[in-house]
């Protein structure tokens, strides 16, 4: 089904941007480890903390090396910050003007956490795909398929994907023998708005644990493929 294809492209989007994620966190830890091998760090102090009138911030860092005083503007600002704190600089001993200031919790914190969230909604996303498949795919080996006169399709307008809102329907089996009626219900699908069954008519397939009747799945796929 198209919406299902959709959610799990989404889940895979949102998986393959924790892994950017986590690749630049790295990526930016190491480089600046590498930088720092070459340099030797000092003791820097906020000289001042000027707020402009767009309310843009800059920090002035100085720093002393060999009795001269060097000053650079920061990259980095937190409401934490005052005038006077100490801050570790990096600098290069052949020419103390280069310097190099980073913060590895800023670039391990950062995107770590992206990557917790973007990763976390990926898998959260595409866990339940996993699982209804390994359920149907044990209830395809091992039970049979049925045919289940469609009795009444909900849709929720309220909640909608991609153009697709997300209903629900059930159906029943009557057994040709005893004409018991074994009422059924489907997990939530998406269909479009115009989505249409004649209830009372209209079947849906129905995969049934032979142990166990009410171990099931409704293939609400089987209405699409029908349809097209």
């Amino acid at each position: 089904m198209k919406t299902e294809r959709q959610r799990k492209r989404n889940a895979f989007m949102f998986m393959i941007f924790a892994a950017l994620f986590l690749f630049l966190g790295t990526f930016l830890v190491l480089n600046s480890l590498r930088i720092r091998q070459d340099m030797i760090p000092v003791e820097g102090r906020i000289a001042s903390i000027d707020v402009a009138s767009n309310d843009r911030t800059t920090v002035m860092i100085e720093y002393i090396f060999n009795g001269t005083t060097y000053s650079f503007r920061s990259s980095t600002f937190s409401s934490t910050m005052r005038v006077g704190d100490a801050s570790t600089v990096y600098i290069d001993p052949n020419n103390p003007s280069v310097y190099h200031q980073s913060d590895l919790f800023l670039f391990i914190l950062v995107p770590g956490i992206l990557a917790v969230v973007f990763g976390g909604i990926g898998i959260f996303t595409y866990l339940p795909f996993i699982k209804a498949k390994k359920r149907h795919r044990t209830l395809m080996q091992n039970g049979s398929k049925r045919r289940a006169i469609i009795t009444s399709l909900s849709t929720n307008q309220s909640v909608t994907m991609n153009k697709m809102y997300k209903s629900h329907l059930t159906c029943k089996i009557v057994d040709a023998y005893t004409e018991e009626e074994t009422i059924y219900k489907s997990k939530s699908f998406w269909a479009p708005k115009d989505f249409r069954v004649e209830t009372g008519v209209s079947t849906v397939d129905v995969w049934i644990d032979p142990n166990d009747k009410f171990n099931y799945h409704v293939d609400t796929s089987s209405l699409f493929n029908k349809s097209m």
